[in-house]
């Protein structure tokens, strides 16, 4: 074997291993983030449970949070604490803590509308079908502030296509099955507005979704969350209701009937939805409150 041949046998040995390293460092990377994702949804689903890291001084607010949702959607357990225990221990109505990042989930009564939601479709006839709504009503008389959020705002654009299209995905081809639920969906949606409203909720209170957004709901301050509700591009409930088109048309009837202000903004929904006969019906609304001046 040749001098040459020497070097080149020795500078392929020596690539080969190289790359063979590189390939390692890069596995060992790939895997030490797909443990780091597992370990972080195994940390999050033991602290759901368990608190984990939680503090031990918060895990009180934690747990209030749960019983809100768990007493709302099941109805409160002989067997555990109450959403009545809680707040008979000290616990703020206007304050919670949840393992969810997001300011909405750390106000009880947001929970109503950002958090979870009674399906009618769901219950049998001997489930509790007013179970959120004795929750609801104990916040109310523990003091929780109705207007601290446009609630009724929350409740009108955060509740829309998806939990219609999720049950349509699950069930592709029961288009009686889909009609059903989705007649039960929108009607659930409008009797929470409607505790909402019977407790003195602004029915014109303005809202903004930029709030909501995932990656600002985590770190954003109270400061800015109503500035953003009062800024010039916040919207009415009303106008988020028209803007969802003639499927929601129970929606921005109730909305009316609680004294909702139809302004002009109520025009660009109408158009903004896409729906003509949306536009027909606000356009004759429209046409009507001016004939009343």
């Amino acid at each position: 074997m040749n001098k040459n041949n020497f070097i080149r046998k020795i500078t392929m040995v020596i690539v080969i291993l190289a790359l063979v390293v590189l390939v390692i460092m890069l596995f060992g990377r790939i895997l030490n983030h797909v443990a780091g994702k597992i370990m972080t949804k195994s940390l999050t689903e033991m602290r759901s449970s368990l608190y984990g890291d939680v503090p031990k001084e918060k895990r009180m607010l934690v747990g209030f949070s749960d019983q809100i949702s768990h007493d709302a959607m099941n109805g409160p357990s002989e067997k555990q604490n109450t959403v009545k225990d809680y707040l008979d221990a000290g616990c703020d109505p206007n304050y919670c803590l949840s393992l969810s990042e997001g300011w909405q989930y750390n106000n009880p009564l947001m929970l109503f509308c950002s958090h979870f939601m009674q399906k009618s479709y769901y219950l049998t006839d001997n489930e509790n079908k007013d179970s959120d709504i004795t929750v609801f009503k104990l916040l109310i008389e523990a003091g929780a502030d109705i207007n601290k959020y446009p609630y009724i705002w929350a409740g009108v654009y955060l509740r829309y296509k998806n939990g219609i299209i999720f049950f349509k995905r699950n069930n592709p081809d029961d288009i009686e099955a889909l009609n059903k639920f989705t007649k039960n969906y929108i009607s659930d949606c409008n009797r929470v507005l409607k505790m909402f409203l019977d407790a003195g909720a602004d029915v014109n209170r303005k809202g903004h979704p930029k709030p909501f957004e995932k990656e600002i709901c985590a770190r954003i301050k109270e400061e800015e969350i109503q500035k953003l509700f009062n800024s010039p591009d916040a919207t009415t409930p009303l106008y988020e209701a028209i803007k969802k088109g003639m499927l929601w048309e129970s929606q921005v009837d109730m909305l009316l009937e609680y004294g909702a202000t139809l302004d002009e903004s109520c025009l660009e929904a109408a158009k903004l939805s896409g729906d003509s006969a949306m536009v027909a019906k606000i356009n004759t609304l429209w046409n009507q409150q001016k004939e009343k001046r």
